[in-house]
């Protein structure tokens, strides 16, 4: 797609964009858009720059997805300054940012996004300190959060788990997938949230490598 007709079509008052293919040349928006939904897959390969200008034009996104996205500081400042007081729904995929801490980044969303129904981190990999600054300060709003954690003891994942139980009432699904992660025997584990029952299968055959546990609330 050339950059001339992206332009065209955000000046005319698009309000829901899917970005899947390679945009040819670079973009200038002189007016803000009026995008609502945006979605944007960088293994496309999309040039940077031309993300980086689109979400600055942004000032009323709902909804944001973007996937295999190397998020530099001007990315990340239109999405927390310009857009967190109206995301609903954040989901970042096989992201990461080119700041220099690790947690800079995803504690600026965290702090500034105080909207969010929905925040899915899948397959973007957070360190533990991370983990622990979202739990503690995650919008209460959030009623579905999904993660890719760097937590390698599974007391800390169950702490960080009471945390959120205890701090988002509207929490109605969790799901965390861990790398590197062996605890023993087990091959899953399913919580009730607000509840103390929990279920746990066994498997002597082989050690969890890949914890995936969904969590949700039984009315």
């Amino acid at each position: 797609m050339p950059t001339g007709l992206l332009q065209l079509i955000l000046e005319n008052g698009c309000a829901r964009m899917d970005i899947c293919t390679q945009i040819e040349g670079s973009l200038t928006i002189n007016q803000e858009s009026q995008l609502e939904f945006l979605n944007v897959d960088m293994s496309a390969n999309i040039d940077p720059r031309v993300l980086t200008v689109l979400l600055a034009s942004c000032h009323s996104l709902e909804q944001l997805h973007l996937r295999n996205v190397i998020l530099n500081h001007d990315m990340i400042l239109s999405i927390c300054y310009q857009n967190g007081r109206t995301l609903k729904v954040l989901k970042l995929a096989h992201c990461k940012s080119t700041l220099t801490m690790d947690d800079v980044w995803i504690r600026l969303i965290i702090d500034n996004c105080v909207e969010l129904s929905v925040l899915s981190l899948i397959d973007t990999k957070l360190s533990e300190e991370s983990i622990e600054y979202l739990a503690n300060n995650l919008t209460p709003t959030i009623s579905k959060l999904w993660l890719t954690s760097g937590i390698k003891s599974r007391d800390k994942c169950m702490q960080m788990i009471k945390i959120l139980e205890n701090r988002c009432n509207n929490l109605n699904e969790l799901k965390l997938s861990m790398f590197r992660w062996n605890i023993g025997p087990f091959t899953g584990i399913s919580y009730g949230i607000g509840s103390q029952s929990y279920e746990e299968e066994q498997n002597d055959s082989k050690k969890l490598e890949d914890f995936i546990s969904t969590f949700r609330r039984y009315e």
